[in-house]
């Protein structure tokens, strides 16, 4: 509204002219300036998030080196649980029979 009473209070067609031209190129000009902000920060959140991925493989892979070193050890506790396990169940209708 106020850009169209400023309008008509200028003189000529020319001027009207030039004066819509400036407009555009101040609202071209900030667009492009909220489109750079925008892209600096949209690149900001990429390192961001990039870096938290890196974080997060170093962590995932210290987890698997650990896993792996500790591999032997927990295989043999595996085993001897399973072996527990199949025992205690082959015995079950033993005790049940007992229970009867």
């Amino acid at each position: 509204m106020e850009d169209m009473l400023r309008a008509m209070n200028l003189q000529s067609q020319e001027e009207v002219w030039q004066w819509f031209r400036l407009k555009e190129k101040e609202q071209m000009e900030e667009k492009y300036l909220q489109s750079e902000e925008n892209s600096d920060t949209q690149t900001e959140m990429n390192e961001a998030v990039d870096s938290r991925r890196e974080t997060q493989e170093k962590k995932e892979n210290e987890k698997k080196k650990k896993c792996n070193n500790n591999k032997s050890g927990k295989k043999n506790v595996d085993d001897r649980l399973g072996f527990q396990f199949r025992h205690e169940k082959a015995l079950e209708p033993q005790r049940r029979s007992a229970l009867d």
